[in-house]
């Protein structure tokens, strides 16, 4: 009989207590939806691709195994934050910033960004010249851009985002709400997993990093993060199980987080609303892997502004008022002891500063998480992202964890969803347009 800890059951009922208290009963907007649709085809054109996929990482799996090429992630800021020292991410994988090796052939996994595309055909012309191969993440159109512009990598990605990368019009002819972010980060997971499948074909087992959240996950890291294989290999994956696996996770906690915890999402765009008509400022305070980096860029209209640095401190240059809002997107809760807050009491000097502050993060099924959800006053949503326990979305047979987060994905999609909620309240004629 499965037995609840004490920790769970605390858990589960503040969580029933939040949602009872917080609720409205507005329904999202038109563009919210659309933009819930729109990252449900996402995965649906990734899933359709799957054996493309799988044959890239089986191709970069023999280079990595047979051949000692680092495995090195560029271009996208939010893609390479999103994939580098991730929990159930692999453990050798390098980040171009901080590759010490830089002279040396490998296989570079590039996101393509629209906004510096001469600048990442030069890198990757640079790349190529000492022997990488690199696996091109984008858009339909800006790979058949790269194409033109004579890019020639080993594989491409399609990840499957919006045509124009936002997904709305705008009167000015502009494109807003960006779909690439999630998109890329859909397609990265994805193609990790297979990478991951394709070494057990080949004999071989990464070693992946643990949630530090999660039992045990300090020693885990402690252990093996020096090493770039396991001694012992699980079962034999075949070609699209882990992909497929992790693509209906996914497709499931989307469909959860919307259902659940859209009424939420509306009063926090409403917030933001009532605040730009007031002549005040909603923020975004986004501590993720690649939802600290993503705020701001292409397509995004900034309705949430970043206020987090890249340091995970305030932006200095903000002075908050009465009539702001935050909306705090976290993945393993509020900002108050690890790492860059530890000291510091970010949720006291934002609510004596008289702001709005809404919560975002997922539960990790701790004794901390439970802290940190009994410290939210009653009058600010919480926002469940509702991704998989520990942060773990696949297991493999004789693995003795579980690795591909969902978490990054799902604090994109609270941000970018009450993004269009906002954007729907706004331009209202812009909805109908918006129908992927």
């Amino acid at each position: 009989m499965l037995k609840l800890r004490p920790v769970l059951v605390l858990a589960a009922l503040l969580l029933a207590a939040l949602a009872l208290t917080r609720e409205t009963n507005a329904a999202p907007a038109e563009t919210t939806a659309a933009y819930q649709q729109w990252m449900l085809s996402c995965l649906d054109g990734l899933q359709q691709d799957l054996p493309q996929i799988a044959a890239s990482a089986e191709a970069a799996a023999e280079l990595y195994i047979e051949q000692d090429y680092p495995l090195v992630l560029a271009g996208a800021p939010g893609f390479v934050s999103e994939a580098y020292g991730r929990a159930g991410g692999i453990m050798p994988i390098q980040s171009i910033k901080w590759w010490r090796r830089p002279n040396r052939a490998a296989v570079v996994l590039y996101a393509l960004r629209e906004e510096a595309l001469p600048e990442d055909y030069q890198t990757i012309g640079r790349l190529v010249e000492r022997g990488s191969k690199i696996i091109l993440f984008a858009r339909r159109q800006l790979l058949e851009a790269a194409e033109e512009a004579g890019i020639q990598p080993l594989a491409v990605v399609d990840i499957h985002a919006a045509e124009h990368g936002g997904l709305f019009p705008a009167a000015d002819g502009q494109w807003l709400v960006p779909t690439d972010p999630i998109a890329r980060m859909a397609a990265e997971w994805v193609w990790l997993g297979e990478f991951v499948g394709a070494c057990t074909r080949l004999g071989k087992m990464p070693t992946m990093w643990k949630s530090n959240g999660a039992e045990g996950g300090m020693a885990w890291n402690d252990t093996y993060r020096r090493r770039r294989f396991h001694d012992e290999v699980p079962s034999v994956v075949a070609p699209g199980a882990l992909g497929q696996a992790y693509l209906e996770v996914v497709r499931n906690h989307l469909s959860t987080l919307y259902a659940s915890e859209g009424g939420r999402i509306v009063q926090v765009a409403q917030w933001a609303l009532e605040a730009r008509a007031a002549g005040r400022v909603a923020y975004t305070f986004a501590n993720g892997h690649g939802v600290l980096l993503d705020p701001g860029g292409p397509h995004d209209p900034q309705y949430f502004r970043q206020l987090s640095t890249e340091d995970y401190t305030v932006d200095p240059a903000v002075t908050l008022a009465p009539g702001d809002v935050i909306l705090y997107i976290g993945q393993g809760g509020m900002p108050i002891e690890w790492g860059a807050f530890e000291g510091k009491d970010l949720p006291g000097d934002w609510r004596r500063a008289g702001v709005k502050l809404a919560w975002s993060f997922g539960n990790l099924w701790t004794s901390e998480f439970c802290r940190n959800v009994a410290l939210i006053e009653p009058e600010e949503p919480f926002i469940d992202q509702h991704f998989s326990y520990a942060d773990a979305s696949v297991w493999i047979e004789g693995y003795p964890m579980g690795i591909l987060p969902d978490s990054g994905i799902a604090s994109e999609a609270v941000l970018w969803l009450a993004t269009a909620e906002v954007h729907g309240r706004l331009q209202p004629a812009a909805a109908p347009a918006a129908a992927p």
